[in-house]
Parts: C-alpha cells; structure tokens; sequence
C-alpha cells in the first residue's frame, strides 16, 4: 500500500478472512472492503484502495476489470457473506421461506424481510416508478394555453406558435404534364 492512501474503511483482521479473501494481496482487500464501504461503487473502491488512474476513463475501466476478475468475485462473495449478522440471516432465511408463498400474510412477512434486509445488511432492492402524466385537452385548448402563458410571461404568442396558418385549396396535376404542354 502507498504511504498516500488514506484508509475510511475498517479491513478485517486476517484471522476472520475466507480463503479468497487471503488469497489476495493487501490492495486487492483494500478493494474489496472499499467495494462494501463505498456500496459498490468501483471507482472510488480503486482509489480508495490505492490505485491510481489518469483518467475517468481508465479508472473505470481499470476498477470494472479488477472487480469482474475471478478471484475478486469470489472474495466479494465471500466478504458479503461474512459481513452478513444474525439479523439479515434471518431475513434472508425468511425470504428464501417465502419466496413462492402467494397468501397476504405472506406478503407482509416478505415485505418485512426486504426492509430488514434494506436496513441492517445494506441490500436494498432495485425500485420502479411509473409516472404517467395524461392531458385530455384538445389541439385547440392547448394552442390557447400556449397564447395565454405567453402573454402572462410577457411573450408574444404568435412568435411562439410560428407562422399563421393559411387557409387554402389545392388542385392535382397530372404527373406526366402532357396535358401542360
């Protein structure tokens, strides 16, 4: 480890490391405890554990290879294990219990877990929000709501809306224009 890097993170003692974790060097740990500390965060996982990129760029590419490499992987996994206490066993049993369990009860019970899970062990959930704007008001109501804000914005409303519209006929010709000449 350089003599620059300032460590923000507690690194296990190596008593209590799995067998990939102390397979790996001592940077390679700082990059694995970061990963946990920073929430995954790979970049300032690589800085923190005393890396150094020129770039944006490199950095992420440099910290995505280190972290997809087999023996990372495996000491991510078995770090995550470890940090894992009693009460997100718990949850984690409770939501392998109900993992295919269709009654309410069950879904509140589920809902519990996630929470726990949320908030003692870190692993919150990916969330989805749909947001659905609808406006029922014709062409004609939305020309005049475009005019009326302009003028309380003190904007001329037909600079806004673009050329007047022209009323007009048209007549088809014929594409040949033998009947032209």
């Amino acid at each position: 480890m350089t003599q620059n890097t300032v460590v923000l993170f507690e690194i296990p003692a190596a008593e209590v490391l799995g067998p990939a974790m102390r397979a790996l060097n001592e940077r390679q740990r700082l990059f694995v405890c970061a990963l946990a500390y920073f929430g995954g965060d790979q970049q300032e996982a690589y800085r923190a554990a005393g890396y150094q990129a020129t770039t944006d760029a490199s950095a992420q590419a440099s910290s995505s290879r280190l972290a997809n490499s087999a023996p990372i992987v495996e000491a991510i996994k078995e770090e995550a294990l470890r940090r894992l206490d009693s009460s997100s066993m718990l949850a984690v049993s409770t939501l392998v219990e109900l993992a295919s369990a269709k009654t309410s009860d069950n879904k509140v019970r589920l809902n519990a877990a996630n929470s726990l899970l949320d908030r003692i062990g870190g692993f919150a959930g990916k969330t989805e929000h749909k947001i659905v704007i609808k406006d029922d008001r014709t062409t004609a109501e939305l020309i005049d709501f475009i005019k009326q804000t302009a003028v309380a914005n003190g904007l001329d409303p037909m600079k806004l809306l673009g050329a007047p519209v022209i009323d007009t006929t048209f007549e088809e010709v014929d594409p040949d224009l033998a009947d032209l000449l």
